[in-house]
């Protein structure tokens, strides 16, 4: 048996919030020391601040983990209240289409037709989405001093 003692673990406010590098340290002392190989007090303490230089990296592991997780936790939270701000101002966005296109039909259904240049009607109606439905014929009243034949147009627009 040896006669020289162990020294204790340095004196903190909880035994379990031993830093990783002191444990190293204590682990390290137990280690090199000339009685190792033949004390089992020493081999046991070198064990046991091998076990606790893991546990204190990995309660500082745990705590980094959980800063980042919250962190995480918190973009993720960001992250979903810009997807629903994003959804609302879609559908203000479509709400808002719709009503400048029917401002605009409303425009151009009160704009007289001798304002627009040939062709513009058209292009309008287009862009706007307006078809024409075609016209069902209509029989012209037989008369017999009727001598023009009644035309039936092809096109048909509501708002003509």
């Amino acid at each position: 048996m040896t006669d020289t003692t162990i020294t204790p673990a340095p004196a903190t406010a909880n035994a379990a919030d031993i830093s990783g590098p002191d444990a190293a340290q204590k682990r390290l002392k137990n280690l090199s020391h000339r009685d190792f190989g033949t004390s089992a007090a020493r081999q046991a303490a070198a064990i046991a601040w091998a076990g606790a230089e893991v546990g204190a990296e990995l309660r500082d592991n745990t705590a980094a983990l959980n800063t980042v997780n919250a962190a995480l936790a918190t973009i993720a939270g960001a992250a979903t209240r810009q997807a629903e701000a994003a959804e609302r101002a879609a559908a203000a966005a479509e709400r808002n289409a719709r009503f400048a296109q029917v401002q605009t039909m409303l425009a151009f259904y009160n704009t007289p037709t001798q304002m627009l240049p040939d062709g513009v009607a058209e292009q309008f109606k287009e862009q706007l989405g307006i078809t024409s439905a075609p016209r069902r014929p209509v029989a012209a009243p037989v008369t017999p001093a009727s001598t023009a034949p009644a035309v039936a147009s092809s096109q048909h627009d509501e708002f003509s």
